[in-house]
């Protein structure tokens, strides 16, 4: 059991080599109420990953944790928007900039993902999008950031 107080690890993240500095008081306390507090910093979304805009088909490719870290500290999250991560977890985003909390996380499938997908792809314009297939969420991933760079 913990003793009350901060404690602080430090993480270094392989693919970025970066430190994070993560609150395991925040972190614990957040658990408590079915939401993280990520202080911007958290390693269980597995990147890439997409922001999903509430209903709006607009989606956010984030490739890696620097990207998330930028998106998080300009952007404030509305009320429906959430993370889905290349495993296919989604995490709702309960509060945007330097407070950001993550809730639990829900599992989206391949299907769901793909219907994101399509929206988004419509939505900017391109053609054909009933064609579009990816056979897994990873490549349902690549499809997104394949239309970031039109």
């Amino acid at each position: 059991m913990l003793m009350p107080g901060v404690f602080h690890l430090i993480v270094r993240s392989p693919a970025t080599r970066l430190n994070f500095r993560i609150s395991v008081k925040a972190l614990i306390s957040s658990t408590k109420r079915g939401d993280y507090n990520m202080d911007n910093k958290d390693d269980r979304i597995n990147w890439p990953a997409v922001i999903r805009h509430g209903e709006d088909p607009e989606l956010t490719y984030i490739p890696d944790q620097a990207a998330w870290l930028e998106f998080s500290s300009h952007e404030n999250a509305g009320e429906d928007d959430a993370v889905i991560d290349s495993t296919g977890h989604q995490y709702r985003i309960m509060n945007g900039g330097s407070d950001c909390r993550l809730q639990t996380p829900e599992t989206i499938t391949l299907n769901e993902l793909l219907g994101l997908v399509k929206a988004h792809a419509a939505a900017r314009g391109s053609c054909c999008v009933a064609k579009l297939y990816a056979p897994t969420i990873q490549e349902a991933m690549k499809i997104v950031a394949s239309l970031e760079d039109q």
